[in-house]
């Protein structure tokens, strides 16, 4: 597995870098063929999008396991080495970024758009310095955002953890969150 180590500052402008090279390694994957034909294996008769969506997400939480980065960095993994683990050995290692570029690799591959949701914790004070500690994905299906937290074993599709500070990144720019346009889950 390819690492690379770069220095990245602190608070949003780091969350922004970091969310950028998530963004760089997503597009990679989506052209190489081990993820795409991955991607089409897993979603293999779904009916529409949120079917697709299910599928990768019940995939995911079967072979994702999560663990901290190293102390005092911010490893990112590049999908086709998670999914390669995950196919040799029944599971892939990561935190929160690296389940989530992974599953945005998988949904992109089979024309799902995606983008990120990053939190700052509820507890104690959030600075600008402190920045955004936690990153979930969202799903464009339905005709909705569908946010799923893959650190949380049992969070149901639909649900994502709420923090102090929240936005939304497509392409590593940090926007403004919004709930307009969320899924509702299916009753």
């Amino acid at each position: 597995m390819r690492v690379s180590w770069e220095t990245i500052p602190d608070g949003d402008l780091g969350t922004s870098a970091t969310l950028a090279r998530m963004r760089a390694l997503v597009d990679e994957a989506t052209r190489d063929p081990l993820v795409v034909q991955t991607a089409r294996r897993i979603t293999e008769g779904a009916q529409d999008d949120l079917g697709r969506v299910e599928l990768l997400v019940e995939w995911l939480r079967r072979h994702y396991r999560f663990v901290k980065d190293p102390v005092g960095y911010e490893l990112l993994s590049a999908p086709r080495g998670l999914i390669e683990e995950a196919i040799r050995q029944g599971a892939f290692h990561g935190d929160c970024d690296d389940v989530v570029t992974t599953a945005a690799a998988l949904a992109e591959s089979v024309g799902i758009e995606t983008r990120f949701r990053v939190l700052a914790p509820d507890r104690g004070p959030v600075s600008q310095a402190r920045g955004y500690t936690h990153v979930v994905i969202e799903f464009a299906a339905g005709g909705a955002w569908v946010p799923v937290d893959f650190t949380i074993p049992d969070a149901p599709i639909g649900w994502a953890p709420q923090g102090a500070r929240q936005a939304v990144s497509r392409g590593g720019q940090l926007m403004a969150y919004t709930q307009v346009g969320y899924y509702r889950p299916r009753r």
